[in-house]
């Protein structure tokens, strides 16, 4: 400013002809108006296309160990390795044993029983009450009142495993060491999953 004058200092567009700026001299941005030359204007244009032709980036795919499933698949076909070595002593198998653990808990039952509790078809349960009857711990029979049933009757012999089988179960705590707090809450989470899936 001149000496002895005061005042405020305002910017000024430097006027450019169109035939060397065909770009709009102005852009808005928020509030304000920026005054640009033709080449900003490009690269802003070229930026702003670039960015709206960018694909986007697909969803993350979960690792194998993210997945649920896959832990609950290893977890069972680990525990059913525990569970061999313990039942080898009486030949027994890891689904006989599931069988003798429902008539231990109510002797008398129907193959369809059975198969309900253990989620399968009777067709998947008559082999192994087959194999459990040829070991000697249980004995078949038609149902009375329904001839196309067959009862399930624990053998003296399948009576007196029952004692074993608390003990099978003790063992396979003491390998899994878990304390009574954590099996509760996966026996919980895992009990409403399968509610879940079973709709």
């Amino acid at each position: 400013l001149p000496s002895g004058k005061t005042g405020s200092m305002s910017c000024q567009q430097v006027p450019t002809t169109p035939a060397f700026n065909p770009y709009p001299r102005s852009v808005q941005v928020g509030e304000f108006e920026v005054a640009i030359g033709g080449g900003i204007w490009v690269a802003i244009r070229d930026l702003h296309l670039n960015t709206m032709s960018q694909p986007e980036a697909p969803p993350h795919l979960l690792g194998i160990e993210e997945h649920l499933c896959f832990q609950l698949y290893t977890a069972s076909l680990k525990m059913t390795q525990i569970y061999k070595p313990l039942l080898a002593e009486f030949n027994l198998t890891y689904p006989q044993y599931l069988v003798m653990l429902i008539l231990w808990e109510g002797d008398g039952l129907g193959i369809k029983d059975v198969a309900q509790r253990m989620q399968q078809d009777s067709g998947s349960i008559t082999p192994i009450v087959k194999r459990l009857e040829a070991e000697g711990y249980l004995l078949r029979s038609r149902d009375p009142r329904d001839e196309r049933n067959v009862l399930l009757t624990l053998t003296v012999a399948g009576q007196d495993l029952r004692a074993s089988g608390l003990r099978i179960n003790q063992e396979f705590d003491r390998i899994c060491a878990i304390l009574q707090k954590d099996t509760d809450a996966m026996m919980e989470g895992i009990q409403r999953l399968n509610k879940t899936l079973m709709r």
